[in-house]
């Protein structure tokens, strides 16, 4: 600062104002470099995240969970038998199993809570269809193909019962004791189909002093083997080894069914005739005529088509090694795998099929 003072110029040093320029400009440079650090961290927390994010989303977009039956039953090897087809061609996915149920299944895969599962085709179409027990259609079911085709109704009875036909059952009034899986799971629908097409029901066997049971194969056959059961019907493989393990203490046998009782559930449940063979198992002696419905893979609407693609090119190229998985895909070939028991195909396993040839274009 300059001012005059006796005709003389004197300078003046503002020294408080100064200092205080001084100290504003050091903690503006301050500011701007912890503004530049914080713009800095936050730019490599995001680059961080949003790398993270992808990699996330990448790893989700490719994880698929198969659910198949219950821990140790044969659906359980089915579905392991099926995961591990598809991971030897597909090493960039993260594929798993985890146990499941026929009756559940359809709406696990549905709602999205798993990608593919394990059903019956009946199930599926019924489920599909807001059929049976599916008061809703469940309209994002897809098929993807069929892992065991062949899956027929297969009635035991002890030979100690004394029953050897359906009609028996009818005209005697025989107080059946039978168990049919679970409620509402497909051994529990078709056995109701098929005695209503010999004029029985549920109803009736309860009056005749009989009883149904909802049980597991395991429990069923312990009360067959102490005489608390005297029978049992469900869809199974052909050969099943619950029946192979249990005739070895349990002396029992099939029941056949007539042309017109296969007509009439075949029709009712999109179901078709087939034959268990004689010597299919130690007691049998001679062919059983039945009703038949495939083991298929379902798969949800919004998966990928590339990625259903890949699972069902994978399936198809591994035929043999299922084979030796489990004798439920002994029936398995080009012409059986795409038998899908009226499910709609997901566009992707449409596009591998006909690209080979196996459904026309």
């Amino acid at each position: 600062m300059i001012e005059r003072r006796d005709g003389q110029t004197h300078c003046k040093e503002r020294t408080g104002s100064i200092n205080d320029d001084l100290k504003i400009m050091r903690r503006n440079i301050i500011m701007k470099k912890g503004f530049s650090l914080l713009v800095g961290i936050m730019l490599i927390c995001s680059i961080f995240t949003f790398g993270l994010s992808d990699a996330t989303m990448a790893e989700a977009a490719t994880r698929i969970t198969v659910s198949g039956g219950s821990v140790g039953g044969s659906w359980s090897i089915f579905t392991e038998g099926a995961v591990e087809a598809m991971r030897r061609e597909n090493k960039d996915y993260q594929i798993s199993a985890e146990p499941g149920s026929t009756t559940a299944n359809p709406g696990m895969v549905n709602a999205g809570k798993v990608e593919m599962g394990l059903s019956f085709g009946l199930t599926a179409l019924q489920a599909y269809e807001g059929k049976g027990d599916f008061k809703t259609p469940l309209k994002n079911l897809r098929a993807v193909c069929a892992l065991i085709p062949t899956n027929a109704f297969q009635f035991v009875m002890t030979d100690k019962s004394g029953i050897n036909s359906f009609e028996e059952i009818k005209t005697k009034k025989f107080p059946l004791k039978v168990s049919v899986d679970s409620k509402g799971s497909t051994g529990d629908i078709i056995t109701a189909a098929v005695l209503n097409a010999y004029g029985i029901t549920y109803d009736d066997i309860k009056k005749w002093g009989g009883e149904v049971f909802y049980l597991s194969s395991g429990k069923t056959f312990e009360m067959m083997a102490d005489n608390r059961m005297n029978g049992t019907g469900d869809c199974i493989p052909v050969p099943a080894g619950d029946l192979i393990e249990s005739s070895t203490s349990i002396k029992m046998h099939l029941l056949p069914m007539s042309d017109a009782a296969i007509k009439q559930v075949g029709k009712e449940l999109g179901m078709t005739k087939t034959i268990v063979p004689a010597g299919t198992y130690a007691f049998l002696k001679k062919d059983i005529p039945t009703i038949n419905t495939a083991v298929i893979l379902i798969v949800n609407a919004d998966v990928p088509a590339d990625q259903v693609y890949n699972m069902v090119k994978s399936l198809h190229k591994n035929i043999p090694y299922l084979k030796n998985v489990a004798k439920g895909y002994a029936a398995l070939d080009d012409k059986t795998i795409v038998q899908v028991n009226n499910v709609p195909l997901h566009p992707g396993a449409e596009k591998y099929f006909k690209e080979v040839g196996l459904l026309k274009k």
